[in-house]
């Protein structure tokens, strides 16, 4: 099993934008049950029934109240501890969303402009490289942007496709094996050619880890006490953590993964399996352990056009620029109807996350201005501002074939319009 492919078949889409500024009121369970959803409870069951994952929780937030929560499962085929509101997981592409945000605290506080080059701030890529198809590197035409970060349309990949030099040398590079911090893998990262010319075409990629070495050189801060300090402090994310403290260890979900030989799930095997308690590569794009109650705070923050738990993180302008369609169709087109990781029909990026701008291409439980994204190990978020809603579905299995992210919108609609029906 290839670790790159390991390391992301990590999905699309994220996030938006709402002015109500209620502070989520999360409710118990058994308070919550008389109006939760019974369609996300069934395919929960249903789900771990069928053995399709081994544990699985999902909670609903509409109009700033938590409509549901529900638990099911196990934490892994290794572990048969029940799955519990305080279940720790792996969310691996769902941190990009918190990146995106804190580089927009940044950008707010006037410390770069979205169009600045690259350079100006990580001068490791002042001459980049643009691998041809003829297979040779030659000096980058255009300036690499921090918008083009945050759009995946800088240049970079993630290593996927087996036919291509510039993924190869990413392979044979594995940067997140092999670079001992942030500061090192940036160095390793501009030792690669670029897979196309910066601001062209959108290629799903490394380049919020970029981002995220950006948000370090200008606060002068880790990304780890960043985070801590301006996101997860002040919204109350008490189990959200690059590196988890060794006494909550106990708490995090097995790391698994669907075997398409055996049609079961299996381990992930040990060598894929860093140690969390002692993690030094803060990645920006996918380092992030947290939980459903965690995740949920975050998502309300954004539905409340910047603003959490009594504090405000961004302006609500700021939330709208992101949640802004920020690809020409030209670029979003050019890298062909799969670029490694596909933004679907319909979609295109905001700053840090896909959004829906055409949601007649897109099944109808789909809304325009939605937001959503997803992870490695198959965690799924989506929000809605039109309905002021917000679903979170945490699970810890990568390369499942469930359609997860579809099942997620599908029966929360459904229940949304079965509680509808009842008033």
């Amino acid at each position: 099993m290839n670790p790159i492919k390991l390391i992301t078949v990590l999905f699309t889409a994220l996030l938006i934008t709402a002015c109500q500024s209620q502070p989520v009121q999360v409710l118990a369970p058994e308070v919550a049950s008389p109006s939760s959803l019974a369609t996300l409870t069934e395919l929960g069951d249903s789900l771990v029934a069928e053995k399709k994952f081994a544990g699985a929780s999902f909670a609903v937030i509409k109009d700033g109240v938590q409509i549901h929560s529900s638990m099911h499962g196990v934490y892994g085929i290794d572990n048969p501890k029940p799955i519990a509101e305080d279940t720790l997981f792996r969310i691996f592409s769902m941190t990009k969303p918190i990146t995106a945000v804190a580089a927009m605290m940044l950008h707010e506080e006037g410390k770069f402009d979205l169009d600045d080059p690259v350079a100006d701030y990580l001068p490791q890529f002042k001459n980049p490289q643009v691998m041809g198809d003829d297979g040779i590197a030659r000096p980058a035409k255009n300036v690499m942007t921090i918008r083009q970060l945050l759009t995946h349309s800088a240049g970079f990949t993630y290593g996927f496709a087996p036919d291509s030099i510039v993924d190869k040398a990413y392979f044979e590079a594995q940067l997140f094996f092999r670079s001992p911090d942030l500061n090192a893998f940036i160095d390793n990262l501009a030792a690669l050619p670029l897979k196309h010319e910066p601001g062209t075409q959108y290629r799903y990629s490394v380049s919020i880890d970029v981002v995220g070495a950006i948000v370090e050189k200008i606060s002068g801060q880790s990304l780890e006490a960043f985070f801590k300090e301006r996101v997860f402090t002040p919204l109350a994310m008490t189990d959200t953590f690059f590196r988890v403290p060794a006494e909550k260890m106990h708490r995090v979900a097995s790391f698994q993964y669907w075997n398409p030989e055996t049609k079961q799930i299996d381990m992930m095997p040990t060598e894929y399996q860093n140690d969390l308690t002692k993690v030094a590569l803060y990645s920006g794009g996918g380092g992030l352990v947290s939980s459903l109650g965690d995740y949920l705070k975050f998502c309300q923050m954004l539905l409340n056009g910047g603003e959490g738990n009594g504090a405000r993180l961004l302006k609500a302008e700021t939330v709208a620029l992101m949640m802004t369609d920020h690809m020409t169709p030209e670029v979003r087109s050019a890298g062909g109807p799969y670029p490694d990781i596909n933004i679907y029909d319909g979609t295109s990026m905001g700053l840090g996350f896909s959004i829906v701008y055409d949601e007649t291409q897109l099944p109808e439980e789909y809304s325009q201005g939605e937001v959503a994204w997803s992870g490695l190990a198959a965690t799924q978020f989506f929000i809605d501002p039109s309905q002021n809603l917000a679903a979170v579905a945490m699970v810890q299995l990568a390369r499942h074939p469930w359609e997860l992210d579809r099942l997620l919108r599908v029966e929360t609609q459904h229940g949304i319009d079965q509680l509808d029906d009842q008033e």
